[in-house]
């Protein structure tokens, strides 16, 4: 399983004046504040797994507490210990076997107590299911007194199993009981004389004392950390003499952990895996060391070592530590500092060993995969160190965060808002784990997290959910296991997670538009969303929590069970359907779920007491149902079975079963087609096709099975995950097997049957294997995996290791692979004064396409590329991954020429093979300008040698019409071929984008053709009163200025027919920009030749502007004045200096009554149907007056009111007020402006009185 959190957690109060019973569950021990602070605290977490109940045992400095573990979380008990004054709680262990708590004080008293369900408590309130009080009793009190008699010491911890449990002093001394109290056995395994002699190779000698200590009974191993940092590890079993002399034939002991640096501090806190697989190690230095111990003892027997004597058992331990394999864990490459993080001071495995949860002192609370992967951290992480990626180049790493819609963007890790920074500030109230974690546990099966922080008497509960190991999690035409891939149809779920209560869909956003990450308004939207989906009621008062969900073939079904029962949901209807008859649910035990069809489910179960119910009773047995109809009397099939599965896969119809002794049934299911009016299958035939005994080496525990087709349909492959990460595939016709691989976690193999094969691949390809491990994502082909162990997954940047995002899946939609990754929500909540934490999963896909496609290449199986690109060239992600594929060739050809002792500027094969591909593709010429536009100048020739003349693509980037594209193009051709080459261009793209009312791109053109150094001159000729000749400066806007000034030579060198240089001695800039281009302009001519790109892109521009202003197209107008602002003086300026060129300028330069009405008539009826641009009005209106277009300024201002406007004008002008007012009071269009005509020629204290 994995985890995930979700929601908002829960705050508890360990203390409260209310009394056990007769009130509100809910409101019970709930905290009314997060952050209040009390000096109750806890010293110690419980949630037993072996008991009847489902119940945490929670104790602190001075009580023992039972909190119900089911959906409401209550207190059902609660004891005071006896202690002396001055006296507390120190250190606890609890048993669920026997029900027992023991607990040790800070001055050695030493008590056991025992705790246990009595009557059923009444409330105020209806609860889900009865509660029942617990009684705790005290059974055992002594004090504690240790061999030298040094009890001042104090306790290092308690620690066992469910027969022993043992106290640890800092002297080394252990006292063993059992859980009644008794006193088993006292020693001190530092006095041993071949432990002293091997433990002085790492500096400790007998004045040592051990800091922290932890059992795992799983493999009778104990960890124990020293002052000086380092970590022993002793195989022995608790309770016998562990350090006798004869330990070579009764234990062996080896140090594990030793710092390698002064500050990465000591061992504080040690952990061990549930299953012994690892031991973490957690240091001072806010960082946890995990130690793989899967080779760490190589034992005969269960205490037998080899036979060896004690001196060569202490050199092999030697030896064997400096090849000891361990993985740290750190928040540090995400910018978090070890002094902010605090010591490690929790750890906590989940109940299946797949993550470890760990808390820091001073703040941060985080939980990691075994592989390092960080699914969920309280802390806002400041930057992520590249060096996570596992070697990623740092060229890609750029590449796939950047801004490009083709690309994905960069990730944050948590989001919080600057209330939440402000408070967190100035006050000592926050999130989860920003006070430091004290105390953690999950609950039995793994939904829940407590989390008990420092200097507070409240703890908080975590909601996770995981994703189901029924190996099916899949999309919808092609199944795909350990999950599944397939293509989905609309609607259906492709992956899901379950939770405790409810389901966690993660189906295709209904906004998934034909490019990723596309704004719909100004949210982006994801491709992939989550949905939750809260189980009914009725069923959560039984089955309450869920533990087993399984998705149909198609995707539109999935079926559910928790302690009992089971219920189906219809994804697409929304709809969930129950056992009719409610004995019937409760008689249900299920061990696994699965489909044999995609309206037949099968339910591994025990049945007992069934009587009443109609279903046969059994200890082990499939059932088999329709989806549409629960109920014994639509029972299709039952088969009974000598013992319950401890693997269960159901994969295209065949269902496949591993028991503990070994042996493994491989069933086919044979379905008649014939149904009745309610769509009910009416027959099943069920036959077991295999069985046989697994070899000896697959003995060990297994994590997961499935049955495939052989490539060539000849036969059949049984692929066996061990729980080692040991892969091995069994042919089912020969019973050969094949060591695949070792240290992988999760495996998704293909299962298309030969009529659906051809809608997902084309039948000449082969669909890979997936694994992920070590490393990340490996691809796998099985023709050459099975002969030579070959994949295929090197220099293949997009499957490296993500220690943020965790794969569950695999998906043929887009040959993606889809993973989960944590977003977290901080937010400041004024009712309660503190900050609130939401957990949200999020998932993203990561398309792989471009790893196909790549590998076929590489074989010379272009014609077969080609093939599976068109397959999906319709899809979302298509463009992206035909990108990837180009950029990481480009990325690669460098080195694989200077390995060939090439020239590095010369494309490579394989380079050349991926832009051949893209140009059998319309979007190729995008891609191309994309993907250079990402890289730097010196990868651009061979680039360009391979996918073609950057100018041929900036041309036919024209040609369709994507300009923003082509636009792209202008800094490559500037680069490669010349400015002149360029500017030439960027004309031809400008007047491209005026004719389509591009506007802001016409305006970037501008900024391309007119230097920085241009734009800054312009601004200080700007603050003078005359504009000064400079025929030195080079090309740009203001060296086409300057050479109207003095043209006798053109900026670029070439000679143009000028006539004659005119001098400007007007101390009005406008006028002397006015009259030099106007004798620029009658001098040149229409070829583009004999003018300079900016005085033809500024002329161009300008022409625009007048057939915009001539036309009446306002809302236009006020988009190209937006465009303009700020560019070399704007709409304004570029009205001014080519009026006197326009030919009907003075219409609109020269005031007059009818020019006015009409272009009033036409501003009013344009701005009637205006929306956006209403905003823009004022800033063209004050463009126009600065340009002297009067006509259509005056209109503007009688639309919108402005009496400052109005009022000078008509002060100014007022016979044309006065016809202008007898015009409008006239015409039936325009009569309804006559009272803002009336205001202006008021003084301004009575117009707004008049206006009103």
């Amino acid at each position: 399983m994995v985890y995930f959190a979700y929601g908002f957690p829960s705050s508890f109060r360990l203390e409260s004046e209310a009394e056990v019973g007769g009130q509100d569950p809910e409101a019970l021990g709930k905290a009314d504040t997060p952050g209040d602070v009390s000096t109750t605290r806890l010293v110690s977490m419980g949630w037993p797994d072996k008991t009847d109940d489902d119940v945490a045992v929670l104790v602190t400095t001075r009580t023992v507490q039972v909190w119900s573990g089911g959906q409401s979380r209550v207190k059902l008990g609660e004891s005071n210990v006896p202690l002396h004054t001055g006296d507390q709680l120190a250190k606890a262990l609890c048993c669920g076997e026997k029900s027992r708590v023991a607990v040790v004080s800070e001055q050695g008293s030493l008590m056991v107590f025992e705790y246990r369900s009595g009557d059923v408590m009444e409330w105020s309130v209806e609860l889900e299911s009865p509660l029942h009080a617990y009684e705790i009793v005290l059974v055992h009190q002594e004090l504690l007194v240790q061999t030298d008699g040094a009890s001042e010491e104090g306790v290092v911890d308690i620690c066992g199993d469910g027969d022993v449990f043992a106290v640890v002093f800092p002297s080394g001394d252990f006292q063993t009981y059992d859980w009644f109290g008794r006193l088993i056995h006292r020693h001190s395994p530092l006095e041993n004389n071949s432990l002293i002699r091997y433990m002085k190779e790492f500096g400790v000698s007998a004045m040592s004392s051990i800091v922290c200590v932890d059992y795992c009974a799983a493999r009778r191993l104990v960890a124990m950390g020293f002052d000086n940092g380092i970590v022993l590890l002793v195989h022995t079993v608790l309770g016998e003499d562990m350090m006798g002399e004869n330990m070579g034939q009764r234990g062996l002991y080896k140090v594990v952990y030793v710092p390698k640096k002064k500050e990465d501090g000591g061992a504080c806190i040690l952990s061990f895996h549930p299953k012994g697989q690892y031991l973490a190690v957690g240091v001072h230095a806010a960082d946890v060391v995990l130690v793989h111990l899967a080779h760490v003892f190589e034992m005969k027997g269960d205490n037998d070592v080899s036979g060896n004597n004690v001196d060569d058992v202490m050199h092999q331990a030697i030896a064997a530590d400096v090849g000891l394999e361990s993985k740290v864990l750190s928040l540090t490459g995400w910018g978090h500092r070890r002094k902010e993080l605090g010591r490690v001071s929790s750890l906590a495995w989940s109940p299946d060993g797949k993550v470890l949860a760990v808390g820091n002192r001073i703040r941060g609370l985080t939980v990691w995969t075994t592989r390092g992967c960080k699914i969920l951290c309280t802390r806002p992480s400041t930057y992520r160190d590249t060096a996570l990626l596992g070697g990623i180049s740092p060229r890609l790493l750029e590449t796939s965060f950047s801004s490009s819609p083709n690309v994905p963007t960069p990730r944050m890790e948590s989001k919080e808002s600057p209330a939440v920074r402000k408070k967190t500030e100035d006050t000592d109230v926050g999130a989860i784990g920003d006070d430091g974690v004290l105390h953690m546990i999950w609950s039995v099966d793994g939904g829940h997290l407590l989390v008990h922080e420092a200097g507070s008497d409240v703890f908080h509960d975590l909601t996770f959910a995981h994703c189901c190991d029924s190996r099916v999690i899949r999309t919808s035409n092609a199944p795909f296991c350990r999950s599944t891939m397939r293509l989905p149809d609309s609607g259906v779920a492709n992956f899901f997670l379950i939770g405790s209560d409810r389901l966690l869909l993660i189906t295709p956003s209904a906004h998934l538009s034909s490019e990723p990450g596309r704004k719909d308004g100004e949210k982006d939207v994801p491709d992939l969303v989550v949905q939750h989906v809260r189980v009914p009621q009725q069923y959560l008062d039984t089955g309450f929590p869920l533990k087993l969900a399984s998705l149909n073939p198609s995707g539109t079904d999935i079926v559910v069970s928790g302690s009992q029962g089971a219920c189906v949901y219809h994804v697409l209807q929304k709809k969930w359907r129950v056992f009719g008859d409610v004995t019937q649910d409760k008689a249900i035990h299920a061990w696994h779920l699965g489909w044999v069809h995609d309206d037949i489910l099968v339910i591994c179960a025990t049945v007992q007491g069934a009587r009443n119910s109609r279903l046969p009773n059994s200890k082990a047995a499939l059932y088999y149902f329709p989806k549409h109809y629960l109920d014994a009397s639509s029972l299709l099939r039952f088969t009974e079975l000598d013992d319950i599965p401890i693997l269960f896969d159901c994969s295209n119809g065949r269902l496949s079963l591993l028991f503990k002794s070994g042996k493994v049934q491989i069933m086919n299911h044979r379905i008649e087609s014939t149904r009745d009016h309610q769509n009910n299958v009416h027959s099943l035939d069920v036959e077991v096709e295999y069985e046989f005994e697994t070899e000896e080496q697959l003995r060990t525990p297994l994590q997961s099975m499935t049955v495939m087709n052989k490539s060539n349909n000849h036969g059949l492959w049984c692929v066996i995950l061990s729980e080692s990460g040991d892969l091995w595939c069994l042919d089912l016709e020969t019973k050969e097997y094949t060591s695949l691989a070792d240290n992988i976690d999760y495996f998704w193999v293909p299962h298309l049957c030969d009529e659906k094969r051809q809608d997902v691949f084309p039948r000449n390809i082969e669909i890979p294997w997936w694994t992920y491990g070590e490393g990340g994502m490996k691809l796998w082909f099985d023709t050459q995996m099975l002969d030579s162990g070959e994949h295929f997954s090197d220099g293949d940047p997009e499957l490296g290791f993500d220690p943020e995002v965790l794969p569950i899946g695999v998906s043929l939609e887009e040959v993606s692979i889809v993973g989960l990754m944590h977003r977290v929500h901080r937010k400041y909540t004024y009712f309660s004064g503190g900050v609130s934490t939401e957990f949200t999963p999020l998932p993203e896909s990561q398309p792989v396409l471009a790893c196909m496609l790549r590998r076929l290449l590489r074989k010379d199986r272009f014609k077969d590329a080609l093939a599976l690109a068109d397959m999906y060239s319709h899809r979302p992600h298509f463009s992206r991954s035909l990108e990837w594929l180009l950029f990481t060739a480009l990325d690669a050809n460098e080195n694989q020429q200077i390995k060939n002792g090439l020239d590095k500027n010369d494309a490579g094969s394989d380079l050349l093979k991926s832009a051949e591909l893209l140009s059998h593709f319309p979007q190729s010429a995008e891609l191309v300008v994309s993907v250079a536009r990402k890289t730097e100048a010196e990868l651009w020739p061979p680039l360009f040698q391979a996918s073609g003349s950057p100018i041929t693509l900036s041309e036919n980037l024209l040609r369709d019409g994507a300009l923003e594209h082509a636009a792209c193009c202008l800094l490559i051709i500037n680069e490669v071929f010349g400015q002149s080459e360029a500017s030439s261009m960027a004309l031809k793209i400008l007047k491209s984008a005026l004719s389509v009312s591009k506007y802001t791109l016409s305006a970037d053109l501008l900024r391309f053709l007119a230097t920085e150094q241009d734009i800054e001159a312009h601004q200080e000729i700007t603050r003078k009163s005359n504009v000064q000749a400079n025929s030195d400066k080079g090309p740009g806007y203001l060296g086409w200025l300057w050479q109207l000034v003095a043209p006798t030579v053109a900026p670029s060198g070439n000679k143009m027919p000028i006539e004659n240089s005119t001098g400007i001695d007007d101390t009005n800039e406008d006028i002397g920009m006015e009259r030099t281009l106007h004798e620029s302009w009658k001098i040149s001519t229409d070829d583009p030749k004999y003018l300079d790109p900016p005085i033809d892109a500024w002329r161009t521009l300008a022409r625009q502007a007048w057939r915009l202003l001539d036309s009446g197209n306002i809302k236009e107008l006020a988009v190209f004045d937006k465009a303009m602002k700020g560019l070399f003086g704007g709409l304004s300026a570029l009205f001014k200096t080519t009026k006197s060129l326009h030919p009907t300028s003075l219409g609109h330069t020269t005031p007059s009554s009818s020019m006015i009405a009409s272009a009033l008539f036409v501003v009013s009826n344009e701005l009637a149907s205006a929306q956006n641009e209403l905003e823009l009005i004022p800033d063209l209106l004050q463009s126009l007056l600065d340009s002297g277009n009067i006509n259509y300024a005056i209109a503007l201002a009688i639309v919108a009111n402005e009496h400052a406007v109005t009022t000078k004008f008509c002060a100014e002008n007022k016979k044309v007020w006065e016809s202008l007012a007898t015009l409008i009071a006239n015409d039936v269009h325009l009569c309804a402006f006559t009272s803002v005509l009336q205001s202006a020629a008021l003084p301004h204290s009575l117009a707004r009185t008049f206006t009103i």
